[in-house]
């Protein structure tokens, strides 16, 4: 007997890791990921090719009061 079946996709997400740090003057580094959605007994360990360098950066900017 024919038959017919639809297999969906799952929904991933994978998020980047956020951070919040006191502006020190040096380079300040965010880096690495979270996944959830996996199925069928997946782990992050599926994303091992998956890479990120996260954000970066040592200007906190300046403040100027006006008068």
């Amino acid at each position: 007997m024919d038959g017919a079946l639809t297999i969906d996709k799952a929904t991933a997400t994978v998020t980047a890791n956020s951070d919040t740090t006191t502006y020190n003057g040096g380079l300040q580094n965010v880096s690495g990921f979270t996944a959830t959605g996996l199925v069928g007994g997946e782990n992050a360990s599926v994303l091992a090719d998956v890479t990120t360098t996260g954000g970066s950066g040592t200007d906190a900017g300046t403040y100027r009061r006006e008068r």
